[in-house]
């Protein structure tokens, strides 16, 4: 599902979309495609890491890439060996920190990626009882048919 907002920005059109994917399979990393952009970034990201079956620690991440290229990766509080379950909420602007009741908050770099891309999320360690859940994702970018000629 996808829904987008417009603004008017220096006579450019800067749009706003924001997805909401479903999970991967379990032990595998989600990818996001961005696509039709001149240029877009990541506002913000909410997900689910369940390590509760899992033989080993995993550690939250979101990455944007520009092609198959990484362009930045931000990275969460390690899970513990089985039991262990995080909702990770990441954003431009908040601190990397934890609450009483399992969320992670991861901040963002406020970084544009330059043309198509994607992003992937889900953890990094781990093992093959690692779950990542949906994703809502938020980004912000300017489309090809909008960017203002010079």
């Amino acid at each position: 599902m996808m829904r987008a907002g417009y603004a008017r920005f220096e006579g450019s059109i800067v749009e706003q979309q924001i997805y909401t994917l479903n999970a991967p399979a379990v032990g595998a990393i989600g990818v996001a495609p961005i696509t039709g952009f001149a240029w877009w970034y990541v506002v913000a990201a909410f997900f689910n890491v369940d390590n509760s079956g899992g033989l080993a620690t995993a550690t939250p991440n979101l990455t944007a890439n520009q092609g198959s290229t990484g362009v930045w990766s931000a990275s969460g509080l390690g899970l513990g060996i089985g039991g262990a379950n995080s909702i990770v909420q990441m954003g431009i602007g908040i601190n990397l920190g934890t609450d009483n009741i399992g969320r992670q908050y991861i901040p963002l770099p406020m970084c544009p990626v330059v043309g198509q891309g994607s992003v992937t999320w889900g953890w990094s360690d781990g093992d093959a009882n690692t779950l990542a859940g949906n994703l809502t994702l938020v980004i912000v970018g300017e489309r090809y048919e909008n960017k203002r000629e010079s």
